[in-house]
């Protein structure tokens, strides 16, 4: 009897790892997509937060602009740099530059510079909303 010596795998184990290597692929890429896709929403809702956050800073500063109860108006997250009460992302931006804006949306890259907050005051307090789009309001629903 002649013995072979066996020195590698053979083509169908070869495939065969090729075939469960992909298909465990199709299961994980979609899923570290979504993952990585929740959490730039997450860090849009944040910085929303943060930005309203500085607009009811700004508000209380500039609390003389409100001339009654009802008065409302609107600033921009640039009247917030402007005012040191936001930071920039990068100390070399310009602020309305859309290739390289200050503030950065986490999700797309998009430039939030010139996105607008509407403050408002309601029983002596001041209330900062972010105005945002329909589809961002379900993103960041509390």
């Amino acid at each position: 009897m002649i013995f072979m010596k066996k020195n590698g795998f053979t083509l169908v184990e070869l495939l065969a790892v090729i075939v469960i290597m992909a298909l465990l692929l199709t299961i994980a890429v979609p899923a570290v997509i979504g993952i990585a896709n929740s959490i730039r929403a997450n860090m849009f809702c944040s910085k929303v937060d943060n930005i309203e956050s500085a607009a009811k800073t700004y508000g209380n500063d500039y609390a003389d602009m409100f001339e009654n109860a009802s008065d409302s108006f609107e600033i921009t997250v640039a009247d917030l740099i402007d005012n040191n009460l936001y930071k920039k992302e990068s100390n070399d931006c310009k602020i309305g530059n859309s290739s390289n804006p200050c503030i950065k949306d986490p999700r797309d890259g998009k430039m939030m510079d010139n996105d607008k907050i509407k403050l408002s005051k309601r029983d002596k307090r001041i209330f900062a909303e972010y105005q945002l789009s329909a589809d961002d309001k379900k993103t960041c629903s509390k």
